[in-house]
């Protein structure tokens, strides 16, 4: 950290409170790949990505949702589901004297929650990954997630290899230097994740139907799933889905949108599945 930003940090920590700011995007859109670059922008020490706590060049704790073998333990990872990889987060994060931290996720409502979990303010900054990448280069993100199944974590090659050699697959150095400090230019590694290199098949009905159950109970545990299928077509999978939201819940054409958005987020992140369709109905 150069001698200016480290006045500035200084600065932030005297006179401001602790600041949480989201990064969010959908799956594959480019977050890891731009995560250092917004952290420049805004002064911001440490970044959650993926279950990781990250500062600078160095994993400080966490569990990469990466390394796990099976898709369902990829998505508990990145949404500290257990109490182990909560607590080991939350004592780094307060051995740390920063003034900010940055929050990647898919969904507004996922950073809140992840920031819930670990006890930390809510956001104060949305960022959209459409505020600082192009159509096309989101576009060129999620090809080479889809077709190739290649992941980033941004962090060099160096740290990802010391704590998760099974993973590690190349270095990518980022072309972001105009918008960083020259001494800063990005490294980070492309890694392909043990679940999506230990299964290459589709998902079965069954797999898919538990990973969306997951993901809707750490999106809202008051939405309950009353039944589901799934099929595939060549274009991608089609979904059709009831689920029952209490009553006293205001239920908008927002809310079932957003649940699509659940429902196709996680299936594209942890089965790299592409949905087709999906058909959303609240009883």
């Amino acid at each position: 950290m150069n001698v200016y930003r480290s006045f500035v940090n200084f600065i932030l920590h005297l006179f401001e409170e602790t600041k949480t700011f989201a990064f969010i995007g959908k799956s594959g859109s480019g977050k890891s790949h731009r995560a250092k670059m917004i952290a420049e922008k805004y002064y911001i020490d440490l970044i959650i990505d993926d279950g990781l706590l990250i500062k600078g060049n160095k994993i400080l704790a966490g569990f990469s949702a990466k390394q796990e073998t099976n898709t369902l333990g990829a998505v508990r990872t990145a949404i500290f589901d257990t109490a182990v990889h909560r607590t080991e987060v939350m004592n780094a994060i307060a051995n740390e004297n920063y003034p900010r931290i940055l929050i990647l996720g898919t969904s507004k409502k996922m950073v809140d929650k992840i920031a819930l979990r670990l006890h930390l303010p809510q956001p104060s900054k949305y960022i959209n990954i459409e505020d600082v990448a192009t159509e096309d280069e989101i576009s060129t993100a999620q090809r080479v997630r889809y077709k190739e199944g290649k992941h980033i974590i941004p962090v060099p090659a160096m740290e990802i290899a010391r704590r998760y050699p099974n993973i590690a697959y190349g270095t990518s150095t980022s072309g972001e230097t105009s918008t960083l400090s020259a001494a800063n230019e990005v490294e980070k590694t492309v890694v392909t994740p043990m679940f999506s290199r230990i299964k290459k098949q589709r998902p079965t009905e069954a797999e898919l139907k538990k990973i969306i159950e997951e993901c809707i109970a750490f999106y809202d545990n008051s939405i309950e799933i009353i039944s589901f299928k799934g099929r595939y077509e060549d274009e991608g999978a089609i979904i059709d889905i009831e689920v029952k939201i209490p009553e006293n819940d205001d239920i908008t054409i927002d809310e079932r949108t957003e649940i699509r958005h659940v429902v196709a987020d996680s299936l594209e992140r942890y089965a790299n599945t592409k949905c087709k369709n999906i058909n959303v109905t609240v009883i």
